[in-house]
């Protein structure tokens, strides 16, 4: 987040605005997927998964 506001201001030849929202939302995209993918599950397996188990052995009883 850092570098594309620092390269428009030191004047760096083809890089505008597009690139940079471009560049941004790729960001954004690749971000929300690993919150989904990796801190969810992991939080599923954490605080979910024993309270599914318990279910499906109560159900057996």
């Amino acid at each position: 987040m850092f570098f594309l506001p620092a390269a428009v201001f030191a004047g760096v030849p083809d890089l505008g605005l597009l690139d940079i929202l471009r560049n941004w939302i790729f960001a954004f995209l690749g971000n929300l997927v690993g919150a989904v993918v990796f801190v969810a599950s992991f939080l599923w397996y954490l605080y979910l998964r024993d309270d599914r188990e318990r279910q499906l052995v109560r159900e057996r009883v």
